[in-house]
């Protein structure tokens, strides 16, 4: 159970990374979804907080974003800490 909570808190630190920087950008919802090839509904979703990306999800926003992943994990691994 405690391991769920901790993996739960690193992806939405993730979530929240992805989030500030797609804000940080300038770019909508929309835009995103667009270049990220998802719907915007499921990236709604995901930035809310009511589904769990998947990996490919993660990778595909932030390279929407031209962000690296790592970097939104190693940001989520330090606060964890």
């Amino acid at each position: 159970m405690a391991k769920d909570y901790i993996y739960e808190r690193l992806v939405r630190s993730v979530v929240k990374c992805l989030k500030d920087e797609r804000e940080r950008a300038g770019l909508s919802m929309n835009a995103l979804s667009k270049k990220a090839g998802i719907s915007q509904s499921m990236l709604s979703l995901v930035e809310r907080d009511k589904r769990s990306p998947t990996l490919d999800t993660l990778l595909r926003i932030s390279m929407a974003l031209e962000f690296d992943l790592g970097k939104a994990i190693s940001r989520a691994l330090k606060d964890a800490k």
